[in-house]
Parts: structure tokens; C-alpha cells; sequence
């Protein structure tokens, strides 16, 4: 957990060393953020997410990777509830200040999304891989059209949440 922490300290220190102006807009957040409307983006996103999620799951079963598929659960069940809550909660807010606010903004929605899956090869699961790169996608993409990251940080910690819930509900 510490070092997940410190890993999330350096990365949010980069995004706010690299990015110009006022502490909100270093953090990748629009001008006006528009509460409601962003609020009602991320939850249709969130809807999105997670069928995306279910697909990728589905591929991989139907392709016979049944334990690729459990490996990210098998990790996180071996830490308490308390640490992974604490991980996801910091981690959504940090990886969208990082990979949205800062390398999508510097270069695109498929670099930023690549590296963002990448990121998330700790769990040594292809099927995290790509399901990590199709969330990478989505969450990009409502960055683009929100235009900040208070909407994909949103629609982000919700999926996090729901998806360990479900995990910790199916033990």
C-alpha cells in the first residue's frame, strides 16, 4: 500500500509540475465545471464502463482464459478491504489528473490510453491489459467531451467501487 501511495504522490507531482496555471487547471479541471451535467455524463459512462467491462470478461471466458480473467481478484482479495478501498479511491483520482489531465492533454487519446493499461500490468493478466486499454478508451474519450476530469474521476472511483463490491460480494 505504501508504495501504491508513493507511486501516486510521484505521478500527481509530475501532473502538477508540468501543467501551467492555477492549481485546478494544473489538476486537468475545466474552467466551469458544470456539476450536473458532468455528474449525468459520468454516470452514463459508468453504465458504459462496466458493459465494457462485462465484454472483455466474456471474450476471455469464452476464449478458455478463465484464470486470466480471476488473476486481478485473486491479487486484490489477498489485501484487506480497507487498502484496497483506500488504493482505488486515490488511484482513480491520480491516474485521470495523470493520464487525462496531463499525457492526453500533451499528446492523444491512444497514448494516453496505452499507457494507462500499461500502468496496470502489476496483475500480470492479459485481460486486465486489455480491459484496462478499452476503460483507458472510454474514459478518455468522455474526457475529451467534458473537456476536464472532474466527470471521467467521477465515473471512474464509481466503477472501481462497483467492481470491487462485486468482487468482494462473489467470495
Amino acid at each position: 500500500m505504501i508504495a501504491s501511495i508513493a507511486l501516486y504522490v510521484i505521478l500527481l507531482s509530475i501532473a502538477l509540475y508540468l501543467n501551467k496555471g492555477p492549481i485546478t487547471k494544473r489538476l486537468g479541471f475545466k474552467k466551469d465545471v458544470e456539476i450536473t451535467r458532468d455528474t449525468a455524463i459520468a454516470l452514463i459512462f459508468l453504465v458504459a464502463l462496466l458493459i465494457a467491462s462485462i465484454m472483455v470478461s466474456l471474450v476471455f471466458y469464452q476464449l478458455g482464459m478463465h484464470e486470466d480473467v480471476q488473476k486481478t481478484a485473486e491479487i486484490l482479495r489477498k489485501v484487506p478491504l480497507h487498502q484496497v478501498l483506500i488504493i482505488l479511491l486515490i488511484g482513480s483520482f491520480v491516474e485521470e489528473v495523470f493520464f487525462r489531465g496531463l499525457i492526453q492533454k500533451r499528446t492523444n487519446l491512444w497514448i494516453a490510453s496505452v499507457l494507462f493499461a500499461l500502468s496496470h500490468i502489476i496483475y500480470f493478466s492479459f485481460t486486465q491489459l486489455v480491459g484496462t486499454l478499452v476503460l483507458g478508451l472510454l474514459l478518455g474519450y468522455q474526457y475529451e467531451k467534458t473537456g476536464g476530469v472532474y466527470s471521467p474521476i467521477l465515473s471512474h472511483t464509481l466503477y472501481n467501487l462497483t467492481a470491487v463490491t462485486a468482487m468482494y460480494l462473489a467470495m
